[in-house]
Parts: C-alpha cells; sequence; structure tokens
C-alpha cells in the first residue's frame, strides 16, 4: 500500500479537522501573570533592578486600584515573596516605595494588606482546627517576614506606629514567658527572637531620624525585660555529653539582644554595610509622600495562647523548630585563620541563618528553585558582604593574607558555605526533623549539580569536618550523616578520595566498635545498596576492598552453625564448601539426606496450602528426630525455604510470606518463651541466608514481622545479642536500621511500651557488660579517634557507642518513655557505675521537655 493516499481514501471532508480558534487569555489575565512573573524574580539581575523596578511601576500604577484581577494577583505575589523568599524582601520595598511615590493610595493598600494579613496569622495560630500544609512554615514565623517588610516602609509609615507594633510583640513574649516564669516558653522565645532579628529593618533605607533612633532604644529597653530560661538540654546537642566536641553549641534566644546592640553600634554603620543601599539607586523615582499610621494588632490575652505555648501543636515547620532550644550549629570552623561564614553570635550570622532556613522550608515544594536560591543570596547583602561566587579557599588564603595590609578589609565569607551550612543543620537537627530527609539530600545534590565547582569543595570540607569528628557525634547524627553521604556519593559521579582516610583503616582495620570504621564499613555497605560490586571497588583504593565483603558472618560460624542442626557426622560425608555464596539454599547441595525433602517443600510452597505444609513438615521432622536439635533444624529449613522462594525481590518475599503465614505462626508456637526462641531461630535462619547481603534479610525480616510472624522483641534482640563475635545492633546499619524501623511502627500503632522497656533493658545490659570489662568507676574518657587499634580502647568504643544508642532511643521516642521512666529509674538502679547512672538520670529529665 505505499501508494496510499488519505485523502483520497477517506475523502478531503474527512480528512481536514475542524478548526480550532486559539484561547487567549482575557489582556488583563495576560498583564497579571507577566508582571507576578518579574515581582518573583526582582532583584535577581542587580544591574537591571531600577529598570525593572521602572518597568513594573507603570501596569501596577494603571490598573491596581480599577482591575481587581491584577490587584488580588500582585497582593498575593508579594505576600508569597514576602515569606517565601525573604532574601529579597529589600528589592520588594523599594517597588513598593516608588510605587507609593507615584500613587501613595496604592503604597496604602499594600502597606494595610499585610498588616490585615499578619492579624490574621495571629488568630489562625490559636484556631485549633486548623492544619498546615507541609510547606508552611507557620504563623508566627510568616508574622516575622511581615513584620520585616512593614518595617522597610519607614519611609511613608508613620515610625511611632511601627514602633508600637515591635514594642507589643515584645511585650506580649515577655507576658507569655512571665505567665509561668520558671518554664521554658518556646512560643515567647519565638515572639521575642522573630521581634529582635527584624528591628535593623527599620534602617535599611537611609539613615535613621532621631525619632527612629529613639524609638529603636525604646525598643531595645523593653528587650531587656524578657527572661529566658536556660533550659539546657544535653540530650539534644549534636556531640556526645563529656567528650571532646570541636565547638560548643549555643542557645541563639541568648545571642540575638547582645548581637542587635552589637550590629548598632558606631552609629549604625554595620547595619548600612550589610544592607544594600536601594534608596540611592531609586533616589530619582522616589519623592516624599504623606505618612499614615497603622493600627496596633489585636493580640489575645495570655491565657488564649494556653494550647500552643509550646509549639508542638504541628503550626508549621519553622515554628515547631523552637519546641526545643535552638541552637547554633556549625561546619565550616576557622581553622585557617579566618572565617568564610559570619560567627554565630554576630547579627549577620543569625540573619543569614535565619534567611536560609527560611528559605528551605517555604520553598519545599520546589528543590530546584530552592538550589538556585540559596547559592545566589549574595546578590540581595551589599557589595563586599561576601567574597565573590566560586572563592576557593586557596583565593581566600591570599585575601586574608592581603588584608592584613588593607584599612578596608575584603570579606572572606562564601555564600556557598552560607547556604551548605544551613542545610546540614537541617539535616542534623535534634530531636526531629523538619522535612523529609530525601528533600534535604536531594536538595544538596542540586546545588551541585547546578554548580559543581563551587559546591563539590564545599561539601568535601562539610563531609571531612563529620568524618573528623564522628567519634564526638550523636549516634543518631552519624547515620543521618551516612544516609546523606550515601546519597552523595550515588549522584553526579561525585567521588570521593578514599585516600584520605586510609590511615585509620590501616591502624584500626581489625576494629569492630571504633565509630571511624564502622562508618567506612557501613558507607560502603550502602554504596553497594545502589551500585554493583564492581563500580563501587573502582572508587575505592585497595585498602578498603576488604570491606566489600559485608558478611555478617565468618565462613567458620556458618559452618559451626549447620554442624549444630545437622551433626558433624552427618555432614563429613557431604565434602560442603562453606565458603560459598550465602545466598545459595544450604539444604538444596548434593550428599544432603533433606535435598528431596527440600525440593518437595519448595513446589509445597509454591502452590499449596496450609495442610499440605504441615504435612511435608511432619514428614521431615520424622526424619530428623535423631539429628542434635531436630525442632531447630526444621525451622531453619522452613524459613530458609521461605527466603529462597522469594529472593528475586521484597515483593516475591512478601507473596509467598503472605500466603504461608499461617502456617509459620503455628510452626513456630504459641507459648511466649518458647516461641521467642523458635523466632530467634527463625531470624538466625533468614540471615545465615542472606549473610552476603544483610539489608536483604532485614527486610524479609521486615515482611514477617508486619505479618505478626516475628514480634519486635524478637528482632531487637537477635540485633542487639551480644553474644555474637559482634554486636550487629550497634554498628551494622543494616540492623540499626531495622532496630528503628521496628520501634518507629510500634510507636505509630500505639499499641505496646514493651518494646521501648525491653531494649532500653537490653542496652543498659550491654553497657553493664562493658563497663565490668573497662573496669573504671570514674569518668570514662573518650579514646583519641586516632590511636592504634587497642583492646581496651575496644570497649570503651564498645561502650560509648551502646550509651550513645541508649541516648538516640530515649530522645526519638521520648513520648513513649515519659511515662516509662518510674520503672526505668528502678531497673537503672542495678547499675554501679555512678557517672552512666547520673547520666541516663539525667535524659530521663530531660524527657519531658522534648
Amino acid at each position: 500500500m505505499s501508494g496510499f493516499n488519505r485523502k483520497r481514501r477517506f475523502g478531503n471532508d474527512d480528512y481536514q479537522q475542524p478548526y480550532q480558534k486559539r484561547f487567549r487569555l482575557p489582556p488583563i489575565v495576560e498583564l497579571s501573570k507577566t508582571l507576578c512573573g518579574d515581582i518573583n524574580t526582582l532583584g535577581e539581575s542587580s544591574k537591571k533592578y531600577v529598570e525593572d523596578v521602572e518597568f513594573m511601576t507603570a501596569p501596577i500604577i494603571g490598573n491596581f486600584e480599577n482591575e481587581k484581577t491584577l490587584r488580588d494577583a500582585v497582593l498575593n505575589t508579594l505576600f508569597a515573596v514576602v515569606t517565601e523568599q525573604p532574601q529579597k524582601v529589600l528589592h520588594i520595598s523599594g517597588l513598593v516605595q516608588v510605587v507609593n511615590a507615584k500613587k501613595s493610595s496604592i503604597g496604602k493598600t499594600i502597606a494595610e494588606f499585610f498588616h490585615q494579613k499578619a492579624q490574621e496569622l495571629i488568630e489562625q495560630s490559636i484556631n485549633e482546627e486548623v492544619i498546615p500544609e507541609s510547606f508552611e512554615t507557620g504563623p508566627w514565623n510568616k508574622i516575622k517576614l511581615i513584620l520585616r517588610f512593614l518595617s522597610t516602609l519607614s519611609t511613608f509609615i508613620k515610625e511611632s506606629s511601627l514602633v508600637t507594633l515591635y514594642s507589643q510583640f515584645l511585650k506580649h513574649s515577655i507576658d507569655l514567658q512571665n505567665n509561668e516564669p520558671e518554664k521554658r516558653c518556646p512560643l515567647a522565645e519565638a515572639i521575642y527572637y522573630n521581634t529582635l532579628i527584624s528591628i535593623p529593618y527599620l534602617l535599611s533605607f537611609g539613615e535613621p531620624s532621631e525619632a527612629m533612633k529613639e524609638g529603636i532604644e525604646t525598643i531595645l529597653r523593653i528587650a531587656d525585660d524578657f527572661k529566658y530560661v536556660d533550659e539546657e538540654l544535653t540530650i539534644t546537642k549534636p556531640f556526645a555529653v563529656d567528650s571532646k566536641a570541636p565547638y560548643e553549641p549555643k542557645n541563639i534566644i541568648s545571642l540575638i539582644l547582645p548581637a542587635v546592640k552589637e550590629f548598632f553600634k558606631d552609629d549604625y554603620k554595620k547595619v548600612f554595610s550589610l544592607f544594600p543601599q536601594l534608596s540611592q539607586s531609586l533616589k530619582h523615582l522616589l519623592t516624599e509622600s504623606e505618612e499614615f499610621g497603622l493600627p496596633q494588632f489585636s493580640i489575645p490575652a495570655v491565657e488564649a495562647f494556653k494550647y500552643i505555648t509550646g509549639l508542638d501543636t504541628g503550626l508549621g515547620s519553622v515554628d515547631g523548630m523552637w519546641r526545643t532550644p535552638r541552637l547554633t550549629f556549625e561546619v565550616y570552623l576557622p581553622i585557617l585563620g579566618f572565617d568564610t561564614v559570619p560567627k554565630s553570635s554576630d547579627y549577620a550570622g543569625l540573619l543569614f541563618d535565619d534567611i536560609v532556613i527560611d528559605i528551605v522550608e517555604a520553598l519545599e515544594f520546589n528543590r530546584k528553585e530552592v538550589a538556585r536560591q540559596i547559592i545566589t543570596l549574595d546578590l540581595f547583602f551589599a557589595d563586599g558582604v561576601f567574597a565573590p561566587p566560586a572563592t576557593s579557599i586557596d583565593q581566600l588564603k591570599e585575601i586574608n593574607a592581603n588584608n592584613e595590609e588593607l584599612e578596608n578589609k575584603a570579606s572572606t565569607w562564601k555564600t556557598e558555605d552560607v547556604a551548605i551550612k544551613n542545610v546540614l543543620s537541617l539535616i542534623f537537627k535534634l530531636p526531629t526533623v523538619s522535612q523529609p530527609f530525601a528533600y534535604f539530600y536531594t536538595t544538596l545534590v542540586e546545588a551541585c549539580t547546578n554548580a559543581a565547582q563551587a559546591i563539590a569543595p564545599v561539601l568535601g570540607r562539610a563531609i571531612r569536618f563529620f568524618y573528623s569528628n564522628i567519634h564526638t557525634a550523636d549516634f543518631e547524627l552519624r547515620f543521618r550523616y551516612l544516609d546523606w553521604l550515601a546519597v552523595q556519593l550515588s549522584n553526579f559521579n561525585f567521588t570521593w578520595k578514599w585516600r584520605e582516610w586510609e590511615t585509620d583503616s590501616i591502624k584500626n582495620s581489625k576494629s569492630n566498635y571504633h565509630p571511624r570504621i564502622a562508618f567506612i564499613k557501613n558507607l560502603i555497605s550502602k554504596e553497594l545498596r545502589l551500585a554493583t560490586r564492581e563500580k563501587i571497588q573502582q572508587t575505592l583504593t585497595e585498602e578498603f576492598h576488604q570491606y566489600l565483603d559485608v558478611k555478617l558472618f565468618e565462613t567458620e560460624e556458618i559452618k559451626e552453625y549447620y554442624v549444630s542442626l545437622f551433626g558433624e557426622e552427618n555432614l563429613e560425608s557431604a565434602g560442603l564448601d562453606f565458603a560459598e555464596d550465602g545466598s545459595k539454599l544450604f539444604f538444596l547441595k548434593e550428599n544432603l539426606s533433606l535435598k528431596e525433602d527440600t525440593e518437595k517443600l519448595i513446589e509445597v510452597f509454591h502452590k499449596g496450602s496450609n495442610k499440605e505444609y504441615k504435612t511435608v513438615v511432619d514428614g521431615v521432622r520424622e526424619k530428623v528426630q535423631n539429628y542434635p536439635n531436630p525442632e531447630k533444624l526444621v525451622i531453619t529449613l522452613v524459613f530458609q525455604i521461605i527466603a529462597f522462594v522469594g529472593n528475586r525481590s521484597i515483593s516475591h518475599a512478601g507473596k509467598y510470606i503472605g500466603n504461608t503465614f499461617e502456617f509459620l505462626r503455628s510452626l513456630l508456637g504459641r507459648d511466649e518463651e518458647e516461641s521467642l526462641e523458635r523466632q530467634l531461630w527463625a531470624i538466625d535462619s533468614i540471615l545465615k541466608y542472606w549473610n552476603s547481603a544483610p539489608e536483604n534479610g532485614y527486610l524479609v525480616l521486615d515482611v514477617l514481622e508486619s505479618y505478626d510472624v516475628l514480634s519486635p522483641k524478637a528482632m531487637i534482640k537477635y540485633s542487639l545479642d551480644d553474644s555474637h563475635k559482634v554486636n550487629f545492633g550497634l554498628v551494622n546499619v543494616s540492623a540499626t536500621e531495622s532496630i528503628f524501623r521496628l520501634l518507629t511502627n510500634v510507636a505509630f500503632s500505639g499499641k505496646s511500651s514493651a518494646e521501648f522497656e525491653f531494649i532500653f533493658n537490653e542496652l543498659m545490659a550491654i553497657i553493664s557488660s562493658s563497663l565490668k570489662t573497662i573496669e573504671n568507676k570514674g569518668d570514662i574518657e573518650v579514646p583519641s579517634v586516632e590511636d592504634d587499634f587497642d583492646e581496651k580502647n575496644e570497649h570503651i568504643w564498645k561502650y560509648q557507642t551502646s550509651i550513645g544508642f541508649l541516648r538516640a532511643v530515649l530522645r526519638k521516642y521520648s513520648d513513649e518513655y515519659v511515662s516509662l521512666v518510674p520503672k526505668l529509674e528502678e531497673s537503672l538502679k542495678s547499675i554501679e557505675h555512678v557517672p552512666t547512672k547520673e547520666l541516663v538520670e539525667k535524659w530521663f529529665t530531660e524527657l519531658k521537655s522534648l
């Protein structure tokens, strides 16, 4: 049919499609879309800023008051930019001030709109029926940004009314804290901090009047009356207690007032050097206009806020961060003699941290935009505040050296460092994170993809910082670091210079509990989940090839295991190689007496019923009565066959477990004590089968637990069993993650607290055993991480790991543990080591504040 002609065959009328007129939006809608798109990117091209403001002003002046569509679009866009991209607040303010200069009624409408939004947010914050979206930062965080924006409009809003608004919020924060003066009030701290950090924006457009200076002095005098409660929570610090941490985290609530006062010294010169002087750029467009005042906010009495003072009701991601004391977070310490980020105790440092965190949290729905915005922070501050983008450390060293001879010193602050530091602060936030980890991880990946040459070295320095201090880091944070780095290494060919860590491996490769060795092993194990062994091996130096073997059990242990089941005599003639791949089903080996029964049981599992399973298994049970442990052998056979038939994928395993779970439950028995022992046999059999890929084994165990074949108690007991050569739960990533998954599921179910009591006692038993071996009645010093392998240090590392695990479990599941404390205090009395006992007792006390 090469001559086929569609027109001729079907006729012209059949072939021609009806003409469809292109749909066009109404002109005002098209204009609104274009204008709002331009507002959203205002300031991103600093050279065109004045031109852009002029360009946008005309359509706003011409249509704002007459066209509701455009007015609503502009107001909502301004609000979105101010609350989602707070670095742009001054540039947005410049636009509004120019509009106001041309037509003051529009400027007044915009200011009143933001004032009304703040009032609505105050009321929303005490409305128990409001459920925020994941990207909502919280009403009080948005009020902060609205106040900041209104502050920049002091050219046409009466200064006295702005001072009154600041005074209102500060007085309200003081009243909230004074309501229970002995107890920390998270909401009071949030309002206090948010108000103070916005004060310098009152001076962001030109020299302050004498009235404004007096107003600021009044605000600061009121702020002096706030008495914050220094509630030190050791359980939420990023570094373990009694260790040599790289820095001492400080409570930011104690830093903000001194930082603002210091920032205002020298007649506000620091203010003018930090903020871009847009008033000069827009001078020819700005004319004096009549000022108007904003009314006070209607803030309900303290009693109305009783429900939310703890900020633990899910108001929003940033508001929720105040639930526990907010601490400074450092990654880029001034180890080279100069700072690459502002000091966390300085106003600039606190402000940059505040802005970046707000961007990351508010734009959670668009990580690509987040990655772009946070590394261009420098565009929205004065020239010279930051070093040029992508400046290398070597170049900064040169700048720092030259600064010694210069009066006007050049900045060594890196925008990239500020951005990455704050994303990492969200990843490593304790006790909980504000967003799923995947969001933060992929944001960093996106940032690196966008500007690899600028960001990759910054990430490299962060990786080195955490690795250097992993021995002092909180137990849970070690695993967050592990996850982040595993994701980083699996994307856009980000590679690591493994040679840097070779010395640690050479010194301590025999160690099971040395934190750096455990980390390296787990990192390689994680990488093997995401790529082939061959590919991972190519990225490693030869020293690390030994860790590509991720088996839980050594060959000798596997041999002893099967000998204990069959008896040595029954295995002698089989000629078995126990070093073979552990994922092959042992019972199918030639010359084994149970090979035919195994094949039959496999066939039955594929298409049989509970009755058929029982018939075949009963036949096996009769055959093995003379074996050393017949019942354990039967259970091992059955569960390894389940692993074998479902070894293609976890969904396959789930299918076979779903078909057989009733039979499997009956096989393990109903008596609690007997069932626990049998469950441990079943767990052992699965992990022996998946010895070469423990993660697969633990995932199969999760499926069995979801069908109530295995109990969380049995799985936890097995993973933390100290009779193994290595305590898997303490140092093996698959085992540790399994424990946390189990506990999280139990916590969400709300059915039982027994598992939490059980793991506490298990960990205390490991701690107690380690203490007896260490034989030290006083404080136990953390060994030098640089030391060679040493048996005594090995026991101390084990103690530090287990006490760190306990700390993490107590903190992560604090709601479950609060009610258990009286019972746990009784069991704690058996611990003779006083420093350990006091430490755990302190954590018990702190649980109530989480």
